[in-house]
């Protein structure tokens, strides 16, 4: 799935700055932590950003890999996975965000966005959202979660940067 493929690519980037972020911290090059955050954050994004696109564009090539041709599952999957995938970019910078905690020896902070996002806001989210936009509203579930978290990573990214 096209998921799976930007969670792989997410994690090889988180993976690979892993060393780099952890030695850094410990050796108190902050400079080098802020860089290599930076550029770790960039690449996700664009990755996203990509996949973005590529899914808006070609939403129903992405569903025909899937389909036999149903033209109602053609329907409603070309409408929800462009709904899915309209702000991936945010989701990818939340993925990076959490990583960094955990690599500087921050799990805490990890741990609270990660439940935040895939207990606290989404689980709430799934009962009210369709409520009120049906079908699309279970898709908006991970649209409207994702710019939640979005901006809690954002802040307390800031903040550690800040108190650095």
């Amino acid at each position: 799935s096209i998921y799976l493929f930007l969670g792989m690519t997410m994690s090889g980037i988180s993976s690979g700055s892993q060393p780099i972020l952890g030695y850094n911290y410990r050796a108190k090059k902050h400079g080098r932590v802020l860089e290599t955050l930076k550029v770790s954050i960039i690449a996700a994004v664009g990755v996203g950003s990509i996949i973005t696109i590529t899914t808006l564009l070609f939403p129903n090539f992405f569903i025909n890999l899937f389909n036999d041709g149903n033209q109602e599952i053609l329907r409603i999957g070309s409408r929800g996975i462009r709904i899915y995938f309209l702000l991936i970019p945010l989701n990818c910078f939340y993925i990076i965000g959490t990583n960094f905690f955990q690599y500087i020896n921050n799990a805490m902070k990890s741990v609270v966005l990660n439940l935040l996002r895939q207990v606290l806001l989404f689980i709430p989210l799934l009962f009210i959202l369709p409520k009120y936009f049906g079908i699309d509203g279970v898709w908006m579930v991970f649209l409207t979660s994702d710019v939640i978290i979005f901006i809690i990573t954002r802040y307390f990214l800031k903040k550690h940067v800040k108190n650095v």
